[in-house]
């Protein structure tokens, strides 16, 4: 049965009436934004229909009666998804951040962002997917129904579980019921669709892997789209047999996959290498598939091959580029546990349970000869899949995306169980054949139930050696420290400026991302002045800790990461004698936040402590030693003076901005004091002016000053700088104790706005 139009005149019937509805909205709706809007929406009806009718095309539903039951599987799994999210979302009451908030606070962006006309929207979506590591394409398909839900977090999950999980859950349903129906040998003696529909629905639901992610606030569900589309083409259509329309619908869902979230790059890649070692297996295994077949196969996938890395190189080069930037280079090292840690980490979102149900399904699957090649197409992309993102990262709950759905497939295999028993051992008849399988669906129905229960509504959760048995346990997350966190945030406002920032150490229970995100979705930055945190080894030693006016440390400390961990416990332990605690928080659990300030300048012992830091991390990383080097300015300058009341010196981790002094007397000029103690042998840097007032600049001799370097009081260098003056400073300090960095009032003061002193360099 054909769900949409196959027949030429009913194509063009459907495709007018499309442009009509296209045509109705462009004309008629006069609001730049709502417009844009609707044609989104337009976007997702035509996807979905058209995947529709590629469901239609390969006969997945064979009878009016089917389209009927997979209708109300469709809106089971809705109503079901409601429910759980209505659920959680009631009691939640929590800070989102990190990835949780990431996206939901973009899809706002782009959302209030709509006011344009829709073609510079698709442009400016392109760009991105060219040029960031986190593309709005995705944003696309969400935008309308973020309208129909809102703003708020519940409402964000119900757009993300509306627009990418529902569809991917009912193509599931359509290819796991057909795996079900197609073992058994009679269709007349079948069990009911209906029966196995309901299970399918509830059993997908408890597989905690597909759901888990989307129900914390990822987007990357997206992209179950496309490879459960891929599934279904594969599970009717064998690789030799593709037609030219089914080349081009498979390079499509390939291609989308990387520009929808980069890291499905190794599905893309897991999906090739399987699909051949499966076809050369074949080759081997089966008699009836020859040479010739298997030159066919190799072809096409060829082909497919082709047609990707065509698109990619015609129109997405810079995307090329930008996703193989952090391949091999420990980027993502802080993620690079044990090998039997990351695999523990993935059974855990699954569950004991469901894994002996992947490996039963995986041998049953490969006995039996009707689903052979598509069980080991299906272990083999789950198992590179596996092996390729645990090379760069770990388990985290987005990438169990990566294998879920060849593990459910390989979990519907043991559906072929009765037919393993009557094949191989007995003879049943058909009665008792579908009375093993009914209860087989029973026992499925039964064990669903249970997972769904655990998974949202009670906490069942039982582990067996750091394994747990029931799959993972996804309970509302009730934050009770929220008013301390308010009051920590307003106190850090109140005491933090541009020149004194705010480092957070991350903890449990309190990240840079939490301050920032207190207030969403009505305010994206709740603390000011707060500069981004290191979180992880990977990123190398934590420059930004070292022109913080204000650093925030947590306890217990809970990461097992070193610059967390270190920098912690030297602020704890007082090894920053230039650093004072200024206020102290209780939260809840045993839980303490201490707010260190910067009193003054790094002293000598502050350097010392500097110093043993970073050999410990030359000890345990010694091949980075470069990431790891903290040969920064700042740590020298001793003193900050400015001649301008009430302005001060500031220092960025780029360049120190000075203004000039109030007038030229020695008591007024601006300057910073580096503490050399002789172990330094050169300082190198630029000098430049800047200035707020666009006519004075384009004086030739705007905003002049004079900077002097000193060194114990002796004058080693003097220059004249301007606006179109910048001038390169290199000099010798290695006999020098104390150096000095002076500006003085100069010509045109009142309309200069700081001395810029950057690309500094000490040797």
């Amino acid at each position: 049965m054909h769900l949409l139009p196959t027949s030429n005149k009913l194509k063009t019937i459907y495709s007018l009436i499309f442009i009509i509805i296209a045509a109705v909205v462009a004309f008629f709706v006069n609001d730049t934004s709502n417009r844009n809007i609707l044609f989104l929406a337009y976007i997702d009806m035509f996807i979905f229909a058209f995947f529709l009718y590629i469901l239609s095309k390969q006969n997945f539903v064979r009878n009016r009666k089917e389209a009927i039951l997979y209708t109300l599987s469709f809106i089971c799994i809705a109503l079901l998804g409601t429910v759980i999210i209505s659920y959680i979302y009631s009691i939640e009451r929590t800070i989102y951040f990190s990835d949780n908030a990431f996206y939901w606070s973009k899809s706002n962006v782009f959302y209030h962002d709509l006011n344009k006309s829709f073609f510079e929207i698709i442009y400016n979506v392109y760009q991105s997917v060219l040029h960031e590591d986190y593309n709005d394409l995705v944003l696309l398909f969400l935008t309308p129904w973020i309208k129909v839900f809102g703003f708020g977090y519940k409402g964000y999950i119900f757009s993300v579980f509306f627009a990418f999980i529902l569809p991917a859950l009912f193509f599931f349903v359509v290819l796991s019921s057909n795996l079900i129906r197609d073992i058994k040998e009679n269709k007349e003696d079948n069990v009911h669709i209906g029966g196995i529909l309901l299970v399918v629905t509830l059993m997908i639901f408890s597989f905690s892997g597909v759901v888990y992610s989307s129900l914390i606030g990822y987007l990357d569900g997206v992209g179950l789209i496309p490879i459960m589309m891929l599934y279904l083409l594969l599970y009717k259509k064998r690789i030799q047999s593709l037609s030219v329309q089914e080349i081009i619908i498979m390079v499509i869902l390939l291609i989308s996959l990387p520009f929808l979230r980069r890291w499905y790059s190794y599905f893309v890649v897991s999906f090739f290498a399987a699909v051949f070692i499966t076809e050369l297996i074949k080759n081997f295994w089966d008699k009836q598939y020859g040479l010739k077949d298997f030159i066919r196969s190799v072809l096409k996938l060829f082909v497919i091959g082709i047609g990707c890395l065509l698109v990619l190189f015609l129109f997405f080069r810079s995307f090329i580029l930008l996703s193989i930037r952090d391949v091999g280079k420990g980027v993502y090292e802080y993620n690079n546990h044990p090998p039997l840690d990351k695999f523990i980490e993935m059974v855990n979102y699954f569950g004991l349970i469901t894994m002996i149900l992947v490996l039963t399904g995986a041998i049953i699957g490969v006995v039996l000869k009707r689903t052979r090649y598509f069980a080991i197409f299906s272990i083999l992309q789950s198992c590179f899949a596996y092996l390729l993102i645990t090379m760069e990262q770990g388990m985290s709950p987005q990438h169990i995306l990566l294998v879920s759905t060849g593990m459910m497939v390989l979990v519907f295999m043991n559906y072929n169980y009765v037919l393993l028993i009557k094949k191989r051992f007995v003879k049943f008849s058909v009665p008792e054949m579908n009375l093993i399988f009914k209860l087989l669906l029973t026992v499925c129905l039964a064990t669903s139930t249970l997972f769904i229960a655990n998974g949202y509504f009670i906490n069942l959760q039982t582990t067996v050696n750091d394994v747990s048995l029931l799959p993972k346990h996804t309970e509302p997350r009730v934050n009770k420290d929220i008013n301390e966190i308010k009051e920590i945030t307003k106190f850090l406002n109140s005491v933090s400026s541009a020149s004194k920032p705010v480092y957070v150490i991350s903890g449990g229970c309190c990240y840079d991302d939490i301050f920032n995100n207190l207030y969403l979705p009505d305010q994206k930055n709740a603390l000011n002045y707060l500069v981004r945190s290191s979180y992880n080894d990977a990123l190398g030693f934590p420059d930004l800790l070292l022109r913080s006016g204000f650093v925030v440390v947590v306890e217990p400390i809970v990461s097992n990461e070193m610059v967390v961990r270190k920098t912690a416990e030297y602020f704890l332990d007082g090894r920053f004698d230039n650093y004072s605690v200024i206020k102290t928080v209780n939260l809840v659990g045993n839980k303490k936040v201490t707010i260190f300030e910067r009193m003054r300048p790094f002293s000598n012992s502050s350097l010392q402590a500097l110093n043993e830091m970073q050999k410990e991390f030359f000890d345990k990383y010694p091949d980075k030693k470069e990431l790891y080097k903290f040969s920064d300015y700042r740590v020298n300058i001793s003193k900050t003076y400015s001649g301008l009341p009430n302005v001060e010196v500031r220092l960025t981790p780029d360049k120190i901005a000075i203004h000039p002094g109030e007038t030229n007397d020695a008591k007024s000029v601006s300057y910073i004091e580096v503490d050399s103690q002789k172990s330094l042998k050169r300082l190198s840097f630029t000098a430049s002016m800047e200035t707020v007032d666009k006519d004075i600049a384009k004086i030739p001799e705007a905003a002049e000053v004079y900077l002097t370097i000193l060194g114990d009081g002796k004058q080693i260098k003097k220059e004249y700088i301007t606006i179109n003056n910048p001038k390169v400073f290199d000099v010798d300090i290695s006999q020098y104790k104390k150096v000095v960095i002076q500006v003085d009032k100069g010509k045109y003061s009142n309309n200069s706005d700081t001395t810029q002193i950057s690309n500094i360099k000490f040797k």
